[in-house]
């Protein structure tokens, strides 16, 4: 290989970044567009041709998902500093990086990869295990959360269900 200065480097890294997020932003396209029955453009249109309170619920939805994102990012941010001190602004960027990558790759794997290569290749083991532990103890919270739900919507609302169709 040839060297290369520190500026080719830069320009490299920022092509690369803007490729990311065109891909990214030609994958979002392409699965919405494939969707043949359009099903969320009416949807859409109607919700916001009626005289409701549309708005006041995508707001909320909004917030939401900031809340969403602002919490996993300080979660992320205190389980890489057992490791390694980061600032709320480099959890921000690799969360989201992470999320980047992971919207083009099977069940979210790329999420592991690219939070591991922020760190030095000593860490990036230990990187990987803790992304997993939080993704396991994620969805163990999910698990419970939504048994306990299901079955007090079930107790609630007297549905009948057989236990057999359940679990089979």
């Amino acid at each position: 290989m040839f060297p290369s200065s520190h500026k080719s480097k830069q320009y490299l890294l920022l092509a690369l970044k803007i490729f990311i997020l065109g891909f990214t932003f030609s994958y979002i396209y392409i699965k919405l567009s494939k969707n043949e029955s359009q099903q969320y453009q009416e949807i859409i249109f109607e919700a916001l041709s009626k005289n409701n309170d549309v708005f006041g619920y995508i707001t909320l939805f909004i917030l939401l998902a900031f809340a969403n994102w602002f919490f996993e990012i300080l979660k992320w941010k205190e389980l890489v500093s057992t490791l390694q001190k980061i600032s709320f602004l480099t959890s921000l960027k690799q969360s989201l990086s992470a999320l980047t990558v992971s919207l083009s790759t099977p069940n979210r794997i790329g999420d592991y990869g690219a939070k591991a290569l922020y760190f030095k290749k000593e860490l990036r083991k230990q990187v990987l295990l803790l992304n997993l532990f939080s993704n396991t103890a994620q969805m163990g919270m999910t698990i419970l959360f939504g048994v306990f739900g299901l079955i007090y919507v079930a107790f609630t609302y007297a549905i009948e269900y057989s236990l057999i169709k359940v679990i089979g």
